[in-house]
């Protein structure tokens, strides 16, 4: 049976590269991001493994809960969390120096 990585702020930078990296070694993947057209064109882009994708914005508890119910039985043995989305600053602006 295959593994499942479940990765959170997939659609740019560390959470995509995971993507693709667990893409690449086989695992199917449940994909959670912001911007909807590029988890599609991820979906699109990972024809070797099953995809779940779910836009979500983790700051809104009620996006979160909606997300998790909504993973698919095909899906829900997840092997391994990439808990990327957001920002480490929190709510408040990084300081640009």
């Amino acid at each position: 049976m295959k593994k499942t990585a479940f990765i959170t702020g997939a659609t740019s930078g560390f959470g995509r590269a995971c993507a693709e990296m667990f893409a690449e070694k086989g695992w199917n993947l449940v994909l959670s991001g912001r911007r909807e057209k590029r988890l599609q064109e991820l979906q699109e882009k990972f024809t070797q493994v099953a995809v779940h994708t779910a836009v979500c914005d983790v700051r809104e508890r009620a996006q979160v809960e909606v997300m998790i119910a909504g993973i698919p039985d095909s899906h829900a043995d997840i092997d391994l969390l990439v808990n990327n989305a957001g920002l480490a600053l929190g709510m408040k602006p990084a300081q640009v120096s």
